[in-house]
């Protein structure tokens, strides 16, 4: 047997946003802990955020390579399994390990991009419950599809202070996409200002600046700025409304809150955040429709009133579990 340095690298992109190198991390940590022989690598395009104490970290190896160089880097660096987060790797079909896919709810025309080349994918995961996302998949993209649920990071419910001045907090992602910027701009600024207007009650603007923010993501009409790394899921309970963009995983750490949320879709090459505020808009809150600042300033000033809670959603069980038990079946299968 082929003894490799690195039994299963993850890849993911993590220039801007943080989502598919959370998820990755979840996912290993759960393979981690169900085979603690197993050498597990990170690679990425940027430095990656820690999540954890690093002395507690699951990756034995992290390496940051450009996207288009990641297929010449894995065969410098063979291992057993491969495993891409919703990652388009030119040169994939080169690898002659084995393949998997994390595949996140996206406009079903552009699944045909992520193929894995003239071989199918050995195992996709779907981190979604087959009724929230089923997409229609050709039978030459995959060996075997498995549904694992939603993937998610545990977030607490914080007592709030009634005595405290209220609260909005804003959070639009890791940060650092310029059109991203420009977008919550146009919509957010004249929301908060509307929402000033009327008010009959002094409230708080927290904007959070995501680890790959700079200081032109400040938006005007915020009252403090706060940076909180990786954990974000700590402060999101904290707030008597959340302002935020609709990605895979601020949407489920909100959703395991009482707070309710004003979602505000932006668009993404390959993302449909506008669905998921669509499918979220009912038990979340509100969501913002672009040139309707006023609708959702009124919505927004009478929440902040009434600081009224909502009921957190069940999830279900995480699914990072079901994901690192399908790994394993795939390594295990000859």
């Amino acid at each position: 047997m082929i003894e490799h340095a690195v039994d299963i690298w993850f890849c993911a992109t993590a220039r801007s946003g943080l989502g598919h190198l959370m998820r990755c991390h979840t996912i290993a940590r759960a393979l981690a802990a169900r085979r603690p022989d197993l050498r597990i690598g990170m690679m990425t395009n940027a430095p990656t955020i820690a999540f954890e104490d690093p002395s507690e970290t699951v990756f034995a190896e992290h390496m940051i390579v450009e996207r288009d160089a990641m297929a010449a880097a894995l065969q410098a660096r063979p291992a057993r399994l491969m495993v891409a987060d919703t990652l388009i790797m030119p040169g994939i079909d080169t690898l002659s390990m084995r393949r998997a896919l994390i595949l996140r709810e996206m406009p079903e025309q552009r699944i045909p991009d992520f193929s894995c080349g003239s071989r199918a994918w050995d195992l996709v995961l779907i981190p979604n419950p087959p009724l929230a996302w089923q997409p229609t998949i050709p039978p030459t993209f995959a060996e075997r599809i498995l549904h694992v649920g939603w993937i998610y990071r545990p977030t607490p419910i914080v007592p709030r202070d009634p005595a405290r001045t209220p609260m909005a907090l804003v959070t639009f992602g890791g940060g650092g996409n310029a059109a991203t910027r420009q977008a919550l701009r146009e919509r957010i600024e004249p929301v908060l200002a509307a929402a000033r207007n009327l008010s009959e009650r002094d409230f708080e603007v927290f904007q959070v600046l995501g680890p790959r923010a700079s200081e032109d993501d400040r938006l005007l009409g915020c009252d403090h700025v706060i940076e909180v790394g990786g954990a974000l899921n700590q402060w999101l309970s904290k707030a008597d409304v959340v302002i935020t963009t609709v990605g895979y995983n601020t949407i489920l750490e909100l959703a395991q809150t009482d707070v309710p949320a004003m979602l505000v879709p932006i668009a993404r090459n390959i993302d449909d955040q506008d669905r998921r505020a669509r499918h979220w808009q009912a038990r979340l809150g509100h969501r913002h429709v672009v040139g309707e600042h006023e609708h959702s300033a009124r919505w927004l000033a009478e929440q902040l009133a009434r600081r009224e809670r909502r009921a957190p959603v069940d999830l279900g069980p995480s699914g990072e579990g079901a994901a690192a038990a399908g790994l394993e079946r795939c390594l295990a299968t000859p």
